[in-house]
């Protein structure tokens, strides 16, 4: 059994003696580098995982069951954003706990238990209290594989990969995960997935605007790009460097947060002073296909100011063929050979040999070695 895996690396040493005490950790409320992103998001990310402590701890009671959280619970337990939609049939608000074998099931109230491979089980889950236990990150991100679409599995991979606390997992961590075990109900999805998540972004709403971009041919600008100006250094939500664009998502916090809103206007003031062409974009304009398509649009024309040249956004196109490494979706006009990297994904490799729906490394004792 991993010793708080996910835990203690994302709450830092408070975290882990909260968790020790059964408790929530109150790693989620820490700030950023900058010390201005204690988003109303973490408050609720907090709140969420607090709930479901105290669910776990009243059903360990009132059961005596070793039980492991997994697929919603562990997301929730680990303090990473739920998904918003779910396939047909999968129950978010129930308890999901995880078992080692068939024999282990029972009915229980408000529950769901999953049968998971019983070796695979002990090498991914850790201590979440004296009481409970949580599966690692990347076990629950393969759980959910199966009971989210490509769009949503994309969202939940960057959350669990954002900067600072809550970074929970790393893009080669999956991949690791992914190459030795196999046989997993989504694991060709995942595999899928990988190449269109990106490491340290901030908020889910920001992984859309990237992928809204993507799917209508402007390809995935880079996420927390830092950018210096006026001898500090920002960083810049999605940004096209080469094209000197930046679009950057504000959320209620950016609206309702002085301060925040005093840092935003000053970074952005030194950015076009710098010769950058900055673009706001709020949840409203990624509400519709309306708004949305207005937004690419408008994307487009900052584009095409930049390159002097016309670029137009193309229809957009779902998520599963943006994610086939074989193809590129690329706007008329946008292609000079210097933005080849915005429309690159590269296919899911480990250790030389590419990642398919059938291909497994053999020998877990590896996987189990790196994740310690």
């Amino acid at each position: 059994m991993k010793q708080n895996h996910g835990l203690t690396s994302a709450t830092g040493t408070a975290g882990a003696d909260a968790v020790r005490e059964g408790q929530p950790s109150s790693g989620l409320q820490a700030m950023d580098g900058a010390g201005l992103h204690g988003f109303i998001a973490e408050r609720q990310l907090a709140e969420a995982q607090a709930q479901e402590y105290a669910r776990f701890h009243d059903l360990s009671r009132r059961t005596g069951l070793p039980l492991v959280a997994s697929h919603v619970s562990a997301l929730k337990l680990l303090g990473i954003e739920v998904p918003e939609r779910f396939r047909a049939g999968f129950d978010a608000a129930a308890m999901h706990v995880a078992v080692g074998s068939n024999a282990q099931r029972r009915a229980l109230k408000g529950v769901r238990l999953h049968v998971v491979d019983e070796a695979l089980l002990m090498e991914e889950t850790s201590a979440a209290a004296a009481d409970f236990g949580v599966v690692s990150p990347e076990l629950a991100l393969a759980q959910m594989a199966s009971v989210l679409d490509l769009y949503e599995l994309v969202i939940l991979g960057d959350c669990m990969m954002r900067r600072g606390a809550q970074k929970h997992t790393t893009k080669e961590a999956v991949i690791a995960f992914v190459a030795y075990h196999g046989g997993f109900p989504g694991r060709a999805k995942l595999i899928a997935a990988i190449p269109l998540m990106r490491e340290d972004t901030d908020s889910s709403y920001e992984t859309k605007l990237r992928l809204l971009a993507a799917c209508r041919g402007l390809g995935s600008g880079d996420v927390n790009r830092e950018i210096v100006s006026r001898g500090r250094s920002w960083h810049g939500d999605v940004v096209y460097e080469e094209l000197r664009v930046i679009l950057e998502y504000d959320g209620m916090f950016h609206m309702t947060d002085a301060r925040q809103g005093e840092h935003d206007k000053e970074k952005r003031g030194g950015w076009r002073s710098d010769g950058w062409e900055v673009m706001e974009v709020t949840k409203g304009r990624l509400r519709t296909p309306e708004s949305r398509d207005a937004l690419a649009d408008d994307i487009a024309r900052l584009f095409s100011k930049a390159l002097d040249t016309s670029v137009r956004a193309l229809p957009c196109i779902p998520v599963e063929k943006l994610a086939d490494c074989r193809r590129q979706y690329r706007a008329i006009g946008m292609e000079n050979r210097q933005l080849d990297r915005y429309f690159r994904n590269q296919p899911v490799t480990w250790e030389g040999k590419r990642l398919s729906k059938g291909s497994c490394v053999s020998n877990r004792q590896s996987r189990g070695r790196e994740s310690a």
